[in-house]
């Protein structure tokens, strides 16, 4: 193992072992926690409170509680993604028939404030030490470079073990608790969201580094990353309504391609794992090039 590597490594290491012991860490992963488990229970609360139970009706009429209660969620996600309708009833099918329905809603809805979590948790790998110049003292043992690349890693493990924790439990509670799906194809799809996830989350890592780097202040740099990720889709939403070419502001952010991961077409699913790497070589050379530039 080289040198570089080595470094990149320590550094990567160092950054997860930081962040999970410090405030804004701690504070992630609870507020992942607890998000995650209020939308689970958003889509589980009506099935585990209906008069029969999953235990105490038969498979048909599980299922039927288990589609009334995904179906709004999924059928809402989905035609603000795709923004025509038949191709949302069709994906809306694939995701309640095909897959387990009650998994299905709940990372989509996961999905959807997954960036904001990610805000909280990735949105200060630089700015931090640049402001106290403690990053002086780094600088001295680590190139630049090598310093950039191994926190952004660090950054991304630490945020997708949070997600897989998340899923997990999700996963292990609806294979016990609720027991109407096989755990081959709930494993299986589990699996595919986790891997969707990451894929969506590889630019929001790149993005918030590339904002911290530029940014002196944490509170400035969580502010903005905030902003970024919300104001997108808000512009997009509230300006397509008052001029359409407005709405393509939705791809500035990964936001306008997330959704198409969980996608039944196999070749919107390629593509939106190639937008989303795109985003995250953009982003990360962008960070790269601010941060080995600026005055530290």
């Amino acid at each position: 193992m080289s040198l570089a590597s080595r470094q990149v490594g320590l550094v990567a290491e160092y950054t997860g072992r930081f962040a999970l012991r410090s405030g804004t860490g701690l504070v992630f992963v609870l507020a992942s926690l607890v998000t995650g488990l209020l939308l689970a229970q958003l889509i589980l609360g009506p099935v585990e409170f209906t008069q029969e139970g999953i235990e105490g009706a038969d498979e048909g009429e599980a299922v039927e509680v288990i589609l009334e209660t995904a179906r709004p969620v999924v059928s809402w996600i989905v035609g603000r993604a795709s923004g025509d309708e038949s191709v949302g009833e069709r994906w809306t099918a694939y995701l309640l028939d095909d897959r387990p329905a009650l998994l299905s809603g709940i990372l989509l809805l996961t999905m959807f404030a997954w960036p904001f979590l990610v805000a909280l948790g990735a949105g200060n790998p630089f700015s931090g030490d640049v402001g106290s110049r403690r990053i002086r003292y780094l600088l001295l043992r680590v190139p630049r470079t090598r310093l950039f690349f191994g926190r952004l890693a660090g950054t991304l493990a630490f945020v997708l073990a949070t997600l897989v924790v998340i899923v997990a439990i999700v996963t292990l509670y609806l294979g016990f608790n609720i027991g109407i799906y096989g755990w081959g194809e709930l494993l299986g799809w589990a699996a595919w969201g986790v891997l969707a996830m990451t894929l969506m989350t590889l630019p929001y890592v790149a993005l918030f580094g590339w904002i911290s780097s530029a940014v002196d202040t944490p509170v400035g740099s969580f502010t903005l990353c905030l902003a970024v990720v919300g104001g997108v889709p808000l512009v997009a939403l509230l300006g397509g309504n008052a001029w359409e070419p407005l709405s393509w502001a939705r791809y500035l952010s990964p936001w306008g391609v997330q959704h198409q991961l969980m996608h039944y077409d196999v070749l919107h699913v390629v593509g939106a794992a190639a937008a989303c790497l795109g985003y995250t070589a953009a982003f990360v050379f962008l960070g790269h090039r601010h941060f080995s530039r600026r005055d530290l």
